[in-house]
């Protein structure tokens, strides 16, 4: 089978991510893939990045439009996409694609469309947190208010196209029922991780590789943007690591972009480790298995990748009742209001104050739901079994 994939980046944050996993997993299933992306990081062969026009580029940031400007129109003369039996997207803003190509693509191949964030059926923002759908609190352009304008564009393009959406949380099935593609088919398919890689691992062995001290509780976050990521709510990491700071006990390990903390005052008093950006798996893992849990207290989130890794390791996880996160935790971790700080502390202490029978079945229990619904196997099955139905669809149409 020939596989193209479209993605804003080919192996950075959860989209990046999920189309980085499952690209590899089919090349080793002996299917050609190809991707085209908007940015390029990895040194892969077969993945281009989509030309760029600088003027175009500025425009569509400038004015807050990701429909008009880019020059995606390019993908379809090009021998990757000649040849493709499938076209696969998962996130296609940030301005270098053309939403009109895919009304295009859908009418010549078929298309997949997978949705990590809610981009596709706004005006133009991506969670629920930064811009509410029901009662937007400020205008997404920069020059004016274009929600309307923007919105009216995609429902026009969407009921000229013909493509099959994919979600990967039940939370975002139903954002999409009654949206403006409620009209399309759409599947669920859960995000998958590698669970070779993403298993538990000796906790003593971890934190000695790691340097972390043998001795305490540690508390780990996982943003790309590190303490300084608002949305993943990095603000309540420092929160509540301010109220453990005279706990020598405790410990706080930030993997992500580093940034200033006013935690940081004096070399020493802070208890918060701040390491930047991971990228190799096999050190992410050993985190995992190294801290007593995972303190994820996101604003906004579909179906968080650090979540299944974190399970799959066996770290329990507190985090709020946000989106797509309770479904995945459930009785395998703590939950806390949304964007409640107290509550969030109560969960913090009655996790690390946790019987070691209770902690050891939560542990246990998320380790087998990952295995069960959250693989890279069973994802990648799933995605060739729905590309083989709509090719097979889409060949009987012709």
């Amino acid at each position: 089978m020939n596989i193209l994939h479209i993605n804003t980046i080919d192996n950075r944050g959860g989209a990046g991510i999920v189309h980085w996993r499952l690209s590899n997993e089919q090349k080793k299933r002996g299917h050609h893939v190809s991707s085209f992306v908007g940015f390029k990081y990895s040194e892969d062969p077969n993945v281009r990045e989509v030309p760029k026009n600088p003027l175009y580029y500025r425009m569509s940031r400038f004015l807050a439009n990701d429909l008009r400007f880019s020059r995606s129109n390019w993908i379809l003369k090009t021998e990757e996409y000649k040849k493709a039996d499938i076209i696969h997207c998962h996130n296609i803003h940030s301005g270098f694609f053309n939403l009109k190509t895919l009304e295009i693509m859908s009418k010549e191949k078929p298309v997949v469309w997978t949705l990590q964030d809610l981009w596709p059926i706004t005006s133009g923002c991506t969670d629920s947190y930064r811009c509410k759908i029901e009662k937007p609190r400020k205008f997404c352009g920069v020059l004016w208010d274009n929600r309307k304008h923007l919105l009216e564009q995609k429902k026009k393009i969407y009921r000229n196209s013909n493509f099959t959406t994919v979600t990967s949380s039940q939370w975002m099935t139903e954002k999409i029922k009654g949206s403006v593609l409620g009209h399309l088919d759409n599947r669920l398919i859960l995000n998958g991780i590698d669970t070779s890689i993403f298993n538990p691992r000796n906790k003593l062995e971890s934190r000695n590789e790691l340097s972390l001290p043998l001795d305490k509780k540690i508390i780990l976050f996982i943003a790309v943007g590190g303490i300084g990521d608002r949305l993943k709510g990095a603000n309540y990491i420092e929160e509540i690591a301010r109220y453990y700071l005279n706990d020598k006990n405790k410990l706080f390990v930030a993997i992500g972009g580093k940034n200033k903390s006013d935690l940081d005052k004096k070399e020493g008093e802070s208890n918060v480790i701040q390491t930047g950006y991971i990228g190799d798996e096999n050190i992410l893992a050993k985190y995992y298995s190294a801290a007593d849990f995972f303190l994820y207290p996101s604003r906004a989130d579909n179906s968080p990748l650090v979540v299944a890794e974190s399970m799959a390791c066996g770290t329990p996880i507190v985090s709020f009742e946000t989106d797509g996160i309770p479904e995945m935790i459930s009785e395998y971790g703590l939950l806390a209001r949304r964007e409640d700080l107290g509550d969030l502390l109560i969960k913090t202490n009655e996790m690390l104050s946790m019987s070691q029978d209770k902690y050891l079945k939560m542990r246990s229990l998320g380790i087998e739901k990952v295995k069960q619904n959250y693989s890279l196997e069973e994802m990648t099955t799933k995605y060739l079994s729905l590309y083989s139905e709509l090719i097979s669809n889409f060949q009987a149409k012709k």
